[in-house]
């Protein structure tokens, strides 16, 4: 009887990613502004979502010193514990990226279910913090 309720609140939380109204398949974003206007800001995404294989997070990091900022990413499950670290790589001036394998740090694949990857990106003294709900269904 349990398992029936846990795969009924699995689908209802993940439904919303699924079917974006945004138009934009296999997508959840989340955008955090700090600041006022002309500030810096974070933008992260993971693509694709829901993730079968891998997901690759992608964060763009707006205003400042771009060419000098840094960026990192932790993976937890829904309850929590730490599943993943990793530092994202600078691919584009003010962009950076991770691809996570959907393994965690012993090299051993999660289960399918909800994750979240707290997106670090920004200067010494200066950093921005994003989250993304990241589905793995295989």
């Amino acid at each position: 009887m349990k398992c029936k309720y846990f795969f009924l609140f699995l689908v209802l939380t993940t439904f919303p990613m699924i079917l974006n109204c945004s138009g934009s398949e296999n997508r959840s974003t989340v955008t955090t502004m700090a600041g006022a206007a002309g500030s810096n800001s974070l933008q992260a995404v993971a693509e694709p979502n829901p993730a079968k294989v891998n997901s690759v997070i992608r964060a763009t990091f707006i205003g400042g010193d771009k060419e000098n900022a840094y960026g990192t990413v932790k993976i937890y499950d829904s309850t929590g514990h730490e599943v993943k670290d990793g530092v994202l790589l600078h691919t584009d001036v003010g962009v950076y990226e991770y691809d996570w394998n959907l393994c965690n740090d012993k090299n051993t694949k999660v289960a399918n279910g909800e994750y979240f990857a707290d997106v670090k990106v920004g200067l010494p003294g200066d950093s921005h913090t994003s989250r993304i709900k990241i589905a793995v269904l295989r």
